[in-house]
């Protein structure tokens, strides 16, 4: 359990209240939230990027549980399409949606070295950008749920 005697909100508490939202479509609380985790981090917040890992991750263990973790010789290959199922390019997807595609596969392939160099990025784009990265994140969370 983390330390929270500081009064600091786990990244994982932030992350499963976001989650939670998000699947019960409860928009109006969903965006006060994001507007406070997107915007530059003020305590007792988590930081941007903790919230976004922490969303990661999370997509990490559900897929796992549900296909297995993959063997030495595998590498996971994230594939992209529109509603008609035509494929679609990572490097056509916006920048937000290019990056949350990208962290997703460095994760999986464990290349932390990458993912946290994605993060980093992701914590410096506009404020637009860090609410598409991490609706993105929440909305593939949700439907790896499902």
């Amino acid at each position: 359990m983390a330390d929270v005697s500081d009064g600091a909100v786990p990244a994982g508490v932030l992350g499963g209240r976001l989650l939670e939202l998000f699947g019960e479509e409860r928009f109006a609380e969903l965006a006060g939230e994001l507007s406070d985790v997107v915007g530059r981090p003020h305590p007792p917040r988590p930081m941007y990027s903790d919230v976004v890992e922490w969303i990661l991750f999370s997509i990490l263990v559900v897929a796992e549980e549900r296909m297995g973790r993959l063997a030495e010789n595998e590498t996971f290959v994230v594939g992209v399409h529109t509603s008609d199922g035509e494929p679609v390019e990572t490097e056509s997807l916006s920048a937000p949606l290019s990056t949350i595609v990208r962290c997703v596969e460095a994760l999986f392939d464990a290349d932390f070295d990458e993912l946290s160099a994605l993060l980093d990025d992701a914590e410096h784009m506009d404020r637009e950008s860090r609410l598409e990265i991490i609706l993105a994140a929440l909305s593939w969370l949700d439907s790896t749920l499902a």
